[in-house]
C-alpha cells in the first residue's frame, strides 16, 4: 500500500474517531444538561407544593382565629358561624391532607419539618371543636377554654411563618 494511501485511510480513521468523541462528548453534555433542567423543575415543583401546604395550614389556622374569637362573646356560637367554620375547615383539611401526601412522595425531609405543624394544627382544630361544642350537642361551651385555644393558634401561626420562612432560606441556598 502507498504511503498516499496510508494516509489517506489514517487521516479518516482520525477523522471518525473525533467525529465518535465529538457526538459521545455532545450526547454526555446533553444528559447532564436534562438531569440538571429535571432536578431544578423537581426542586420548583417540591418548592410549590411545600408553599400550598403551609399556606392551606395558614389558611387553616386563620379559619380556627376567627371562629374562636367570636364564640367567647356570644357564649354558644350562632348556627351559621358553626356551618361556615364546619365547612372551611372540611375543605381546608382535605387539601392540606392531599398535598401532605404529594409532599411526602417528593421530599421527605421537607415533609417531615412541615409534618408537626400539620399535626398541631388538626389536634388544635379537635380541641376547638370540643371546646366550642362542635363535637356534641350536648358539649358546654368554655369562654376560657376557647381563648386559651385562640393564643395557641396564634402561636401556631407564629411557628409556621417561622418554619417556612426557615425552609425559604435554606432552598435559596440550595445549588
Amino acid at each position: 500500500m502507498s504511503s498516499d494511501v496510508q494516509s489517506a485511510i489514517i487521516g479518516a480513521l482520525a477523522g471518525l474517531v473525533g467525529i465518535l468523541v465529538g457526538a459521545v462528548s455532545q450526547r454526555s453534555l446533553e444528559m447532564k444538561r436534562w438531569r440538571q433542567t429535571r432536578q431544578d423543575e423537581l426542586r420548583r415543583e417540591t418548592r410549590g407544593i411545600a408553599g400550598e401546604l403551609a399556606g392551606s395550614v395558614a389558611e387553616f389556622i386563620h379559619t380556627m382565629l376567627w371562629y374562636t374569637y367570636f364564640v367567647p362573646d356570644a357564649g354558644q356560637a350562632p348556627d351559621d358561624l358553626v356551618k361556615q367554620y364546619k365547612d372551611e375547615s372540611h375543605r381546608l383539611i382535605g387539601r392540606i391532607v392531599g398535598a401532605r401526601a404529594k409532599l411526602a412522595a417528593m421530599d421527605h425531609e421537607i415533609h417531615e419539618r412541615l409534618n408537626p405543624f400539620i399535626d398541631r394544627a388538626l389536634a388544635l382544630s379537635e380541641s376547638i371543636d370540643d371546646a366550642t361544642g362542635i363535637i356534641s350537642a350536648d358539649s358546654k361551651v368554655d369562654g376560657d377554654k376557647i381563648e386559651q385555644l385562640n393564643r395557641e393558634a396564634r402561636q401556631l401561626m407564629d411557628d409556621v411563618n417561622r418554619a417556612t420562612r426557615a425552609l425559604y432560606e435554606g432552598s435559596a441556598k440550595a445549588p
